[in-house]
C-alpha cells in the first residue's frame, strides 16, 4: 500500500486517506500532546486513526482507542481540578 498509494492523491477516499496516512506515518502529531477526553472526542472525529489488525478499523472512542493500543495511552492528572487528560506515549518515550 505504501508504494503505491499517497495521501495526496486526488483518487483516494476520504477514508482511505486517513489510513494511507496512519500506515505510513503512525499516529498524527496531534495525539502525543495532552487533551481532555472531549478534547480526544473531536480529535478522532476530525484525524481519525485505525486499529494495528490486518483488516484496518476507524476508532471512533477514545475507550476503543484504549483498547487498541492500551500500552501506548497515557493518563495524568493536571491542574488544581484534577481533570484527567490523555495522550498518545510517543515511542522511545521511556517516561513513567
Amino acid at each position: 500500500m505504501r508504494a503505491r498509494f499517497s495521501p495526496e492523491r486526488q483518487y483516494l477516499l476520504e477514508g482511505a486517506k486517513g489510513l494511507v496516512e496512519f500506515i505510513q506515518h503512525g499516529f498524527p502529531i496531534e495525539y502525543y500532546e495532552w487533551h481532555t477526553i472531549a478534547e480526544v472526542k473531536q480529535l478522532l472525529a476530525a484525524t481519525p486513526i485505525f486499529t494495528d489488525e490486518i483488516q484496518p478499523k476507524k476508532i471512533t472512542t477514545a475507550a476503543a482507542l484504549k483498547r487498541a493500543y492500551p500500552d501506548r495511552v497515557e493518563t495524568r492528572k493536571f491542574g488544581t481540578a484534577h481533570i484527567t487528560q490523555y495522550r498518545i506515549k510517543p515511542e522511545g518515550d521511556t517516561n513513567d
